[in-house]
């Protein structure tokens, strides 16, 4: 049989003397198919138009399409191919923008005085940063920031870990190739040859761009693989914290600006909220099991920081105004706009401090609705990222200085992160957003052996506080929840 994919504005042709499911055939083919459940039909984000031979609609693919569904969508994730069909899959291929930064030259790069071209990787549960630098001179030459291929598999570290579990030590294999093949892809449309790799992200990211097992990340005892923190011929990999605090953070404590002070904290806000307190000379880290809300995957709308997502959301008395990421037609709405808009509906009442919403509500004319569902889920979110925040350092007057990282963290409105509850009132007037503290302490490592090794000492030394059995991050949890 033969099965016909219309994506990215290419015609694809799949042949099979089997019934296969429709998301195996597109990851086969290249296709961009976001899986964000991890492909157990609940997210409904991997939806695509098919007709022909197909296997039975199902319940759930009934219950979110109707009984009119002229669009004939599917669930990629849930529809086979029983005889010759057709796909169409929309919005695929998209590149995220560019990266903003710069690094200064120190007295010995990673490279040593050779004359090449090297690159600083991030590779980031959402997206992956690039950075490309002409050595020995430090010169900056090309930047960007595309999508992690891997999200096909799943948009958070959970869904990535139970795929690479699922599949009997294939899945880690599937996600390095995955991973690799786009680096190298990515890297080879830059037009210069690379010659060496910095290449940073959170722990699980790196043991499926290594091929290293994740058992270790899935389940007790916990911890993380020796290899990272070494250069190994032309690629080097900081080192990880532990297990849920990755390689990522240790570049953030480099980049920050943290080091000089004498008390301060660096939070980065993703699935895991990671975050690092410095009191003097010692660090301290958690990292806070928050859910993708803030990423945009469990949200019916979200998406990451994109062009057209919505970033800034606001009100006078019942009207609602917002702004978007380049200015585009919205098309989902990203963390900093959830966080916006949640603070919005309960100044104006449409929701209250327990979060009760009776039924959608849509952002003035962008389209663009909040669920009860992703009202729940921003709950769950920021009483995590907060109850940690608290349990790490219980006295927080006496932080300097609050650095927040990540993408994440470019759009952020504190005055409404405070509002609903996601930072303490001891934060305001004390933060600053950082944008990208992974590629930046990357670049500061590759520019600076000295930092690489700065880097890799903090991460040997810092302590580690469990959050998962602490009485104290549990009771702070409860009480966060409300707004």
């Amino acid at each position: 049989m033969k099965i016909t994919v219309y994506y990215d504005k290419r015609k694809l042709e799949y042949t099979t003397e089997k019934c296969e499911k429709l998301s195996d055939i597109l990851i086969s083919l290249g296709a961009d198919i976001p899986l964000n459940c991890g492909g157990i039909g609940k997210c409904g984000k991997c939806a695509v138009s098919a007709k022909g031979c197909l296997s039975p609609i199902t319940p759930a693919e009934k219950e979110l399409f109707g009984d009119q569904n002229e669009a004939n969508l599917r669930l990629a994730c849930l529809t086979y191919a029983e005889g010759d069909c057709e796909v169409s899959v929309q919005n695929g291929g998209e590149v995220f923008g560019t990266a903003d930064f710069s690094a200064e030259l120190g007295k010995n790069p990673l490279t040593g005085n050779r004359s090449c071209y090297a690159a600083v990787i991030d590779i980031g549960t959402t997206t992956v940063a690039y950075l490309l630098y002409k050595m020995p001179e430090g010169e900056l030459v090309k930047s960007a920031v595309h999508k992690n291929s891997q999200s096909v598999f799943g948009a958070d570290v959970v869904s990535r870990i139970s795929y690479a579990e699922s599949n009997a030590g294939n899945g880690v294999k599937t996600l390095q190739k995955r991973i690799c093949d786009q680096i190298d892809n990515d890297l080879n449309d830059f037009g210069y040859p690379v010659d060496f790799r910095v290449v940073t992200g959170n722990t699980a990211m790196l043991h499926f761009y290594r091929g290293l097992s994740v058992n270790s990340l899935a389940k007790a005892p916990f911890g993380v693989n020796e290899y990272f923190g070494a250069a190994n011929g032309e690629v080097c990999v900081p080192r990880c914290i532990s297990a849920f605090v990755g390689a990522d953070v240790t570049c953030g404590i480099i980049s920050s600006g943290m080091l000089i002070d004498n008390c301060s904290m660096l939070i980065d806000i993703g699935t895991n909220g990671e975050i690092v307190l410095k009191n003097g000379s010692e660090f301290s880290c958690c990292s806070a099991s928050a859910g993708p809300a803030f990423e945009g995957a469990s949200i019916s709308n979200g998406v990451a920081s994109v062009n057209g997502a919505i970033c800034s959301v606001f009100n006078v008395g019942s009207s609602f105004y917002y702004k978007t990421i380049g200015g585009e037609k919205p098309c989902g709405i990203c963390g900093s706009g959830l966080i916006d808009a949640a603070a919005s509906m309960l100044k104006a009442d449409i929701i209250d401090k327990d979060g009760y919403l009776e039924r959608d509500f849509y952002i003035g004319d962008s389209g663009i609705s909040i669920s009860p569902a992703d009202i729940r889920a921003v709950q769950i979110a920021k009483a995590a990222i907060r109850a940690a925040i608290e349990t790490i350092c219980p006295d927080l007057s006496k932080v300097q200085n609050f650095y927040i990282s990540g993408s994440f963290g470019s759009y952020l409105n504190i005055d409404n992160a405070i509002l609903i509850g996601l930072f303490p009132r001891e934060m305001r007037g004390k933060v600053s957003l950082c944008g990208n503290t992974a590629a930046a302490g990357a670049s500061m490592m590759l520019l600076d052996k000295a930092q690489f090794e700065k880097g890799n000492e903090i991460a040997r030394s810092a302590k580690t506080i469990a959050l998962a059995s602490n009485e104290v991050f549990y009771e702070k949890y409860i009480r966060y929840l409300s707004f």
